[in-house]
Formats: structure tokens, C-alpha cells, sequence
């Protein structure tokens, strides 16, 4: 590999890194895989049928993720040799209660810590009947799925956009993308528009809305060879 592949292959790793700050400083983060690389042969299979929760399902048995948020919901970040990429969100197809709503089944609202600290040893305390409760949510009829795709080889002006997005899966929903996103910018815009209570509080926090708001912009406009004047009079995403 070359020393200026290795340079955006750094970059690349740095931004799944910063996404997990990101993730961390909103509360939303559980665990993070940031040497994944590559989606399991399983998971590819399966990925191409029209059963979300399989897919979910073989993504977290096989820990094909590069970050899971305390919901389960987990990111999916891949990169070519070529510079195609593959950015994914899966929500968690089960229903999810947080661990201060499972306090507040037994304990008046102001019994709950507002500490951090004392709120990780009671959820240690209660890890058990947590995930008790957890199992018998039964399944979400309606997740949110996200991904991003940067293709070359499938690129048609107007058709088949270079960089694009797509929402749920059994559509050909492909919406087209005007600049090159970060793996931290696309954590920032799911956080946006599925975790709306976690998003409206960043924004009342001035030191942790300009962390957010800054890597939001971590985008690179695309030049006119992948985004040309005829796609301009569409609308997309900038």
C-alpha cells in the first residue's frame, strides 16, 4: 500500500474513531469494533433478501459492525481500495427500553442518579432483570434503515448517482448525493433524524453542539467528473 493510501486509510479509521466520541458524548454509544473491516460471506448472503431481522440478526452474531449504540443499533463502515465506499445504519429491529425507564418501572423520578457513575452501578446491579426486560419487547414494525454508497463502477449521470443514499431495504430508493461523507458526518445525520431527544439536547449544550455541528460539515463536495451540470437541476443531498 502506498504511503498516501495509508494516509486516507488513516483518515478513514480517525473518522470511526471521532464518530464513537461523538456517539459517546450524546450517551448513545455501547461498544465499539473499530478494526472491522469486512462484512462477513454470511452476512452479504443475507443482506440481499428482504428479512431485516435476519440481516440484523447475522450482523451482530457475526460482530459485523464497526459501532453498536446502547439501543443495539449498530454502523457499518466500508472502504475500497479504489475509494468506493458503503456506509450503513441498521436499527435494532427489537423494541428498546432505556435503563432509566426500566428504573422508573420500581423508583420515583427523583430516586433516579443523575450521575453517571452511580447510574452504571445500579445497571450492574440490575443487569440481570434489565435484560429480562429487554427480551420480552418483542420486534419494532418500524425501523429506520440508512445507507450510503459511493459506486464508480455503477455511475449514470441522472440514473445511478456516484455517491447516494438509500432508505429502507425491498426499494430502489436511491437518493443523490452531492459531496463525500465522512463516516462521523453520516453518524451525525442518523443521530439527527432518529434519535431526535439525544439531538435537541446537544443543541442546548453549547461545548458539545459545536463538537457535532463541526464534524457534520466533514463532507467534500464532489467535482464535476462525478457531479455534472445536468445532475445539478436535480435535487439532492449537499
Amino acid at each position: 500500500m502506498s504511503k498516501q493510501n495509508k494516509s486516507r486509510d488513516g483518515k478513514f479509521v480517525t473518522s470511526i474513531h471521532d464518530a464513537s466520541i461523538v456517539l459517546k458524548k450524546l450517551n448513545l454509544l455501547r461498544g465499539k469494533n473499530l478494526s472491522w473491516r469486512k462484512a462477513s460471506e454470511d452476512f452479504l448472503k443475507v443482506s440481499k433478501q428482504d428479512d431485516y431481522k435476519l440481516m440484523y440478526d447475522t450482523a451482530v452474531n457475526h460482530m459485523d459492525y464497526n459501532l453498536i449504540l446502547e439501543d443495539g443499533s449498530i454502523f457499518q463502515f466500508e472502504k475500497e481500495a479504489n475509494d468506493d465506499l458503503r456506509f450503513a445504519y441498521i436499527q435494532t429491529p427489537y423494541n428498546y427500553i432505556s435503563f432509566c425507564d426500566f428504573l422508573l418501572s420500581f423508583n420515583d423520578e427523583q430516586e433516579i442518579p443523575t450521575d453517571l457513575d452511580d447510574l452504571q452501578q445500579l445497571k450492574i446491579l440490575y443487569e440481570t432483570d434489565y435484560e429480562q426486560m429487554l427480551a420480552e419487547q418483542g420486534c419494532n414494525s418500524r425501523v429506520s434503515y440508512f445507507r450510503y454508497d459511493v459506486d464508480s463502477a455503477r455511475y449514470m449521470p441522472n440514473i445511478h448517482s456516484y455517491a447516494h443514499l438509500h432508505v429502507g431495504i425491498g426499494n430502489d430508493i436511491r437518493i443523490p448525493c452531492a459531496t463525500i461523507l465522512t463516516p462521523v458526518a453520516f453518524v451525525v445525520f442518523v443521530i439527527k433524524q432518529i434519535y431526535k431527544d439525544s439531538w435537541e439536547s446537544c443543541l442546548r449544550d453549547d461545548a458539545r453542539k459545536d463538537i457535532v455541528l463541526h464534524y457534520a460539515q466533514d463532507r467534500i463536495l464532489l467535482d464535476d467528473e462525478k457531479w455534472n451540470d445536468i445532475e445539478r437541476k436535480e435535487l439532492a443531498l449537499v
